[in-house]
């Protein structure tokens, strides 16, 4: 349990979340060579939203900079025994043995070793932190995206010692990308990690027959873009989005024939092939038959304002519900004259 005051979170011109770091104190230097040690995220009221997660940015990365001694970890006289062949034979001051077990990661990941991956046009929050045993500054090296720090786009930031800070990216260029220290000597020794950028291309063609709309249990992380708000700039922007929507007829009360549009069979509709009923592509319906008849619609969701789309109680974006209402009419097989499904 951490106990802190007002002075601790962020003020009116920071960042929506502080990047500070916690750490075992019993014996500071060999708790942190043992990796107990950590980053913590001071944010600001109302900063999340009832599930827990940031409110602005679509990613929420970390990325702690260490060089852990592990000759100085509580465990290495067990890693000793448990891993070496012969482990009266390891002599914990050779210098090749000692050079060994000095690690300079990136969250615990040697030479690149992690790939994070990220969308065009993300709005990722960079939570950074420099841990370790060295005492001089670490700066960082972002290639491929710029990053933004005080309203200044910038590639290298610096960290103190044992200290963190937050920035925020949009991601514009496609590609794979390196983050790793400035200094050749550690990151030739492993201090690097990459991360890619992908067009993330949705496919927002919606069938499911369980929902009159299927857009709410189908694709839950697309409805959510709908109201999520941008730091930067919003990510969806006059998209086409194709909706199966079904109307269900009601019983009929006599027996029905009508001009057949296409052939196809289900469970609640009979469907006469040529000659099956005495004439060519004609449909007979008996009485008490009932059916749903679906069309696929293709509605065009435009940007988001300031506020973002609301959703209506049925989950779905209002303004896809207005255009589905404006283009209401249903097909000439649906409002037939003579048919009985009014």
């Amino acid at each position: 349990m951490w106990k802190l005051t007002a002075e601790d979170g962020p003020l009116e011109r920071d960042p929506q979340c502080l990047t500070r770091l916690y750490q075992s104190t019993i014996n500071p230097e060999r708790d942190v060579a043992t990796g107990l040690v950590g980053p913590l995220l001071i944010c600001k009221k109302d900063s999340m939203d009832t599930r827990g997660r940031l409110v602005g940015p679509d990613k929420v990365k970390q990325l702690m900079f260490a060089v852990f001694d592990e000759n100085k970890s509580w465990n290495i006289n067990d890693n000793i025994q448990k891993y070496s062949r012969d482990p009266s034979m390891v002599n914990p001051t050779d210098p090749d043995f000692y050079n060994s077990n000095v690690i300079y990661n990136v969250n615990g990941i040697m030479f690149n070793g992690q790939m994070i991956q990220l969308c065009k046009d993300d709005v990722t929050f960079w939570h950074l932190a420099n841990v370790g045993t060295q005492s001089d500054f670490l700066s960082v090296y972002f290639t491929g995206n710029p990053f933004m720090r005080d309203n200044v786009y910038e590639s290298v930031l610096t960290l103190f010692p044992m200290s963190g800070e937050t920035v925020t990216m949009e991601t514009e260029l496609i590609g794979e990308w390196e983050i790793s220290a400035f200094d050749s000597s550690l990151k030739s020794r492993g201090m690097s990690a990459r991360y890619s950028v992908l067009s993330c291309n949705i496919d927002l063609l919606v069938d499911n027959e369980d929902l009159e709309y299927g857009l709410e249990d189908v694709l839950p992380d697309y409805v959510d873009q709908f109201f999520k708000p941008r730091s930067l700039r919003p990510r969806l922007q006059n998209r086409t989005v194709a909706i199966r929507v079904c109307k269900k007829q009601p019983s009929l009360n006599q027996n029905t024939t009508r001009p057949k549009t296409r052939n196809y069979t289900d469970n609640e509709v009979a469907i006469g092939e040529s000659g099956d009923h005495g004439s060519d592509n004609n449909v007979t319906f008996k009485a008490g038959d009932q059916r749903s008849i679906c069309e696929v619609r293709y509605v065009t969701v435009l940007s988001a304002d300031e506020e973002g789309n609301l959703l209506s109680q049925g989950g779905i974006p209002t303004d896809v519900l207005k255009q589905l209402e404006k283009d209401g009419e249903w097909k000439a097989s649906e409002t037939q004259e003579g048919g009985g499904l009014g």
